[in-house]
C-alpha cells in the first residue's frame, strides 16, 4: 500500500451524499478539534476504508472507555457495593473472547491478546518490569481469564489488576494494541486517558516506532483522536499534514496539503521549530484569542472569571504569542489550520507598522464594513491613516510631547532604540487615552480631535474582524491597583492587579477595562448565564394560575398543591404561602426553596389583580 492514501467515509445521520474524506500521510495521524466536533465519530467511521486498504490485516478500534469493564470491580458503579468494591473478584471473560479479541473495543480484547501471544506479553511485561517494577500475570481459572499483579509495595504478593492504578491498566492495553503484528490499523479515541504528561509523551514516541505503511512487517498505521497537547507532534511543517482539524461534523475537516506554498515560509518554519503547548491547545479550541504574553494572559482570564463571560465554554482559548513580529505569523497559521484567531495586541502593533493590520483588513468582511462606512478600500484607508499619523507625530511632536512623556511607551528603558518609533506608540496611546476636553487643550487641537476619530475609526474596522488594539498602550496601561514597574516582575504586578480588580466594584471595572472586555465578549459569542431568566417562566406560569385562585379563604395546601398539578415536581421549587395585604386584599408570597439558584429578590409579594409579569420582572431586578 503506497502513501498517503485517501480515506473516504460516512458519518452517521448525515445524508448520504455528504461524503467526507481524509489523508494519510504517514505513520500516525492524529485528529484534534473541541468537544462535539465529531473526532470520534470520524475515528469510527474509519473502520471500514482502512480495512479494504490494509487487506488480510486487521483494523482495531479501542474507544475511550475502554477500561469500562473492570468499574464493576474497582468502583461502587450501582451504589450497592456499600463503599466496598469488589476488586478481587475482577475477571476478563471465557475463551470466547479469543476469536473475537480484535473486533473488541475495550480491555479486553488487548488481555486476550497477551493470553493468546507470549512474544507481546514479554514485550509489554518488560517495560512495566523496568518502568513501574511491575511484574503481570495472567491465568486462566476454570475456563475465566483472571489478571494479577505484584509491585515493590507488595512484596512480591499478587493483587487483582482491579486494584492497579488506572493510568498503568491504560499503558497496558495500548502498548499491547501497538505491538500486536496482527493489527494492520489502529484507531485509538484519547490515548492520553488517565495518563500523566510524561507516560503521553513516552506512549506517543511508542506509536511513532511502530507506525508505517502496514505493507512493511511490524508497521502499521495509527489514528488518534486527542484533546492533550502532549498528544501532538509538531515541530516542523511537514508534520502538519498529518494533523487532521475538525471543528463541525457537518462538516470535512480541514487537512494541510504537503505542497501548500505556506509550508516553505521561512517565518512559519521557525515558529513550529519551537512551537510550545500553550499554542498547541489553540487546535483544540473553536476560537483562539491571541494575546501579547503572560501578563495579559493573567488580566484576561481574571475579566473572564470577574464579569462571568465562561471563555473556555464557549471553545476559547487564551494563548499568550510571545516574540517579537510573531503575532502575525501566528495569526497565518492560526487560520491555515480553518481557525479564525482574535486577537489583542498592544498599541505598537498599530504604531510601528501595518504587519498585523494587514493580515485583517485583507479580509473580505472587513472590506465589506469598510464599504459601508463610505472608504472605497479598508487597505488603502489602513495605509493613508497610518501614514498621515507617523508625518502628524514627526511634525508636530511638541504639541503633545508633555503628556507623551508621561507615558509608559517612552518611559520603558527596553523600548526601542529608534526615538522616533518611541514617539508614535507614546503618541498613540497618549492621544488615544485622551479625553474631549483634553484633546481640545492641545496646540492644534483640530487636526489632532481629527487624527483621533481616524484612528478610532481604524481600530474599530478591525474590530469588527477580531482584531482588537489597546488604545492605551499595553495592559500594564490598564493598571489602577498594581504599579506595572515594580521589581517584582510583570506576572506578578498582573496578578496582584487581578486580585484588586476582583474585589472592585463591576462598573468601575467595566469602565477602566472595556478595551479588553469587548475583545473577550466577542471571545465569548454567548448569552451570560442567567439562573433569573431560566427561573422566570416557571415563576409566571405557577404565579398567574395561583393569583387567579386566590381568595380570603385559599389555604397554603390548596395553592402548593395546585401549583403541583399544574407543572408536577418542579413546583417543589417554589412554596406559595396566602397573606393579606393592605387593605385587608390578599396577597400571594412566593419563597425560592433552593440554596444553589443564584437568583435574588425571594421573597415576591404579588398583590390579586395586579400584573404578574411587570411585577415579577420588577423584583427580580429584570
Amino acid at each position: 500500500m503506497a502513501l498517503p492514501l485517501t480515506l473516504e467515509y460516512e458519518l452517521p445521520g448525515l445524508p448520504s451524499a455528504a461524503r467526507q474524506q481524509i489523508r494519510i500521510y504517514g505513520g500516525v495521524t492524529t485528529l484534534v478539534g473541541p468537544n462535539g466536533s465529531g473526532k470520534s465519530q470520524v475515528l469510527r467511521s474509519l473502520k471500514r476504508p482502512l480495512a479494504q486498504a490494509t487487506h488480510s490485516r486487521k483494523v482495531r478500534l479501542l474507544s475511550a472507555g475502554r477500561l469500562y469493564h473492570l468499574e464493576q470491580f474497582r468502583s461502587d458503579f450501582d451504589g450497592n457495593r456499600r463503599s466496598s468494591p469488589e476488586y478481587d473478584s475482577a475477571t476478563f471473560g471465557d475463551k470466547g473472547y479469543q476469536s473475537r479479541r480484535h473486533d473488541s473495543e475495550t480491555a479486553l480484547g488487548d488481555f486476550h491478546t497477551l493470553s493468546a501471544r507470549p512474544d507481546l506479553l514479554i514485550k509489554v511485561a518488560e517495560r512495566l518490569r523496568r518502568l513501574f517494577k511491575r511484574e503481570m500475570f495472567l491465568d486462566w481459572d476454570a475456563g475465566i481469564l483472571r489478571v494479577n499483579f505484584a509491585g515493590p509495595s507488595s512484596s512480591g504478593a499478587l493483587y487483582s489488576a482491579a486494584r492497579e492504578a488506572s493510568g498503568l491498566l491504560q499503558l497496558v492495553v495500548l502498548l499491547a494494541a501497538l505491538y500486536d503484528d496482527e493489527v494492520g490499523a489502529l484507531l485509538i479515541d484519547e490515548p492520553e486517558v488517565s495518563l500523566h504528561p510524561q507516560l503521553q509523551a513516552f506512549l506517543l514516541r511508542e506509536m511513532h516506532r511502530v507506525a508505517g505503511d502496514p505493507g512493511i512487517a511490524g508497521k502499521k498505521l495509527v489514528v488518534i483522536a486527542t484533546h492533550s497537547a502532549e498528544m501532538v507532534d509538531l515541530s516542523r511543517p511537514e508534520d502538519l499534514p498529518n494533523i487532521v482539524f475538525c471543528s463541525d461534523v457537518r462538516g470535512n475537516p480541514i487537512q494541510i496539503s504537503p505542497e501548500a506554498g505556506e509550508l516553505q515560509n521561512k517565518q512559519l518554519r521557525a515558529l513550529l521549530s519551537r512551537l510550545g503547548q500553550e499554542h498547541k491547545l489553540t487546535f483544540f479550541c473553536r476560537q483562539p484569542v491571541l494575546v501579547e504574553g503572560p501578563s495579559d494572559c493573567i488580566i484576561c482570564a481574571g475579566l473572564d472569571r470577574r464579569f462571568d463571560l465562561y471563555l473556555g465554554a464557549a471553545g476559547a482559548q487564551l494563548v499568550p504569542v510571545i516574540g517579537e513580529g510573531q503575532m502575525p505569523v501566528v495569526v497565518k497559521l492560526m487560520r491555515l489550520i480553518g481557525k479564525a484567531p482574535i486577537v489583542v495586541a498592544d498599541a505598537d502593533a498599530i504604531a510601528d507598522n501595518l504587519h498585523l493590520v494587514n493580515v485583517y483588513v485583507s479580509e473580505p468582511s472587513v472590506n465589506r464594513a469598510a464599504n459601508e462606512k463610505g472608504h472605497a478600500d479598508a487597505s488603502a484607508f489602513a495605509r493613508n491613516v497610518h501614514s498621515d499619523f507617523c508625518q502628524h507625530v514627526q511634525a508636530h511632536w511638541a504639541d503633545i510631547a508633555p503628556q507623551a512623556e508621561q507615558h509608559l511607551y517612552w518611559r520603558d528603558p527596553d523600548g526601542p532604540a529608534d526615538e522616533q518609533m518611541r514617539k508614535r506608540r507614546a503618541v498613540l496611546a497618549t492621544l488615544m487615552s485622551m479625553s474631549a476636553a483634553e484633546r481640545e487643550n492641545l496646540c492644534n487641537s483640530s487636526v489632532w480631535a481629527g487624527m483621533h476619530d481616524r484612528l478610532s475609526a481604524l481600530l474599530d474596522l478591525l474590530e469588527t474582524a477580531g482584531c482588537f488594539i489597546l488604545r492605551r498602550g499595553t495592559i500594564e496601561s490598564y493598571y489602577q491597583f498594581s504599579s506595572p514597574q515594580g521589581t517584582e516582575g510583570k506576572p506578578t504586578a498582573a496578578v496582584g492587579e487581578v486580585e484588586g480588580f476582583m474585589q472592585q466594584d463591576e462598573g468601575v471595572v467595566e469602565a477602566n477595562y472595556a478595551d479588553i472586555l469587548r475583545s473577550l465578549r466577542f471571545a465569548a459569542a454567548a448569552e451570560p448565564i442567567d439562573e433569573v431568566r431560566a427561573l422566570r417562566e416557571l415563576l409566571l406560569g405557577i404565579a398567574a394560575a395561583a393569583l387567579g385562585d386566590l381568595s380570603e379563604k385559599t389555604s397554603e395546601d390548596e395553592l402548593n398543591m395546585s401549583a403541583r398539578r399544574l407543572v408536577g415536581e418542579k413546583s417543589s421549587l417554589l412554596r406559595l404561602v396566602p397573606k393579606v395585604g393592605d387593605g385587608g386584599i390578599p396577597e400571594l408570597e412566593i419563597h425560592l426553596n433552593s440554596s444553589v439558584l443564584d437568583v435574588r429578590g425571594f421573597p415576591i409579594r404579588l398583590q390579586r389583580g395586579c400584573n404578574p409579569v411587570a411585577e415579577i420582572d420588577r423584583q427580580l431586578g429584570l
